[in-house]
């Protein structure tokens, strides 16, 4: 895309380098004077002309009148030369102000192309996104076409024979041992301390000789 739009652009320049060069040419005929005084009249039509090119033609128009003096004072050896130098100023102005037209021309040509690259885009997108629909349209529709397979014959099952229950063998019961039974050792019998005889006071024997 941006090589055709560069092809464009040199195309277009080159007509419009084309154009101006053929005008150029149609307009050499006359003499010098002749042709510096058309393109002044042409370039004063237009006042935007005028302003782009005011210093060639005020150049220009200073070449005629010197020109004209030459002539007055029977110079005949200058007058064509200024008269030549007269045109050549008219001419760049001229110049000038078909290249300034033919930039903005070239301008316009690549806004156009710019939009039509922008419009191509959005076509191409929308073409993409259309073919995209049509495929996941086309897989759909094929898939709702394709008959429904029937499922496979199971085959028969085989009776199995169950296993006897695995039976664990039973662990004999743990023995505690016993422990030997506890004997309390036996106190030694206690043995009151026997008291010693109660003694009776013995009375006063009566003296002698009492009655």
């Amino acid at each position: 895309m941006k090589r055709s739009l560069q092809h464009a652009l040199s195309l277009g320049a080159i007509a419009l380098s084309v154009g101006i060069a053929g005008v150029a040419l149609a307009n050499r005929s006359g003499s010098d004077r002749d042709r510096a005084e058309a393109a002044l009249s042409a370039l004063s039509a237009a006042p935007a002309h005028a302003r782009l090119a005011h210093e060639p033609m005020t150049a220009a128009r200073r070449a005629l009148d010197r020109a004209s003096e030459a002539r007055a004072a029977a110079d005949d050896q200058h007058v064509p030369e200024l008269e030549s130098l007269a045109r050549e100023h008219a001419e760049t102005g001229t110049d000038l102000v078909r290249a300034a037209e033919a930039e903005k021309k070239l301008a316009g040509v690549q806004r156009e192309l710019t939009d039509v690259e922008t419009k191509l885009g959005r076509a191409r997108a929308l073409l993409e996104e259309a073919l995209a629909r049509r495929g996941r349209a086309q897989a759909k529709l094929e898939e709702l076409e394709k008959p429904k397979a029937t499922p496979p014959p199971t085959p028969p099952t085989k009776p199995t024979t169950k296993a006897p229950p695995a039976v664990a063998p039973k662990a004999p019961p743990a023995v505690a041992p016993k422990a030997p039974p506890a004997v309390a050792p036996k106190a030694p019998p206690a043995v009151a301390p026997k008291a010693p005889p109660a003694v009776a006071p013995k009375a006063p024997g009566k003296p002698k000789g009492a009655p």
